[in-house]
């Protein structure tokens, strides 16, 4: 008898697990359809605002008469010949300012050109001196700072090329 009732449990459990695995196979195939049925829903969703702004933009065009929108467009071409001409005043401005700078700049390198003159003049005359300025600046330190100005000239003239490229 106990032979017996071990088949029967291991066919009522074999049953179960079919059972089972059935159950878990209908439970993926019922998510699939709910995803689908949710993704359905959400483009009907979309599809209904999408009319409802087709509707309105209709409805827009319908109450605005034709005078009314050339009017608006002249009204925005005029905004955009007035910022053309602003652009025009800028570049202009611009332009000049350029034009200054080369100005400066050609008057600072003459003036740095004068410096370096000098510098060569002062090594001579510091040669046969004490090598100290009247300003109690040494020698070393003027021409320390005559070769910063040098190389800061020269980055600035690079600077500048690159710009006008």
């Amino acid at each position: 008898m106990s032979q017996l009732s071990n088949n029967s449990m291991d066919q009522l459990l074999a049953e179960m697990c079919k059972h089972v695995s059935s159950l878990q196979d209908k439970l993926q195939v019922a998510d699939s359809a709910a995803n689908k049925a949710h993704s359905i829903t959400e483009g009907i969703t979309q599809a209904k605002e999408y009319q409802e702004k087709v509707a309105s933009l209709n409805s827009c065009w319908r109450t605005k008469n034709r005078s009314q929108l050339v009017g608006s467009l002249q009204q925005e071409n005029r905004q955009i010949v007035a910022l053309g001409e602003e652009n025009r005043q800028l570049k202009f401005a611009l332009k000049e300012m350029e034009d200054g700078m080369h100005l400066i700049m050609s008057d600072y390198r003459r003036v740095l050109s004068g410096f370096m003159r000098v510098e060569n003049l002062d090594q001579a005359v510091c040669s046969k001196t004490n090598n100290t300025y009247f300003a109690g600046v040494d020698h070393k330190d003027y021409i320390g700072m005559a070769r910063a100005a040098g190389k800061y000239m020269a980055v600035t003239e690079q600077s500048m090329a690159g710009d006008k490229a």
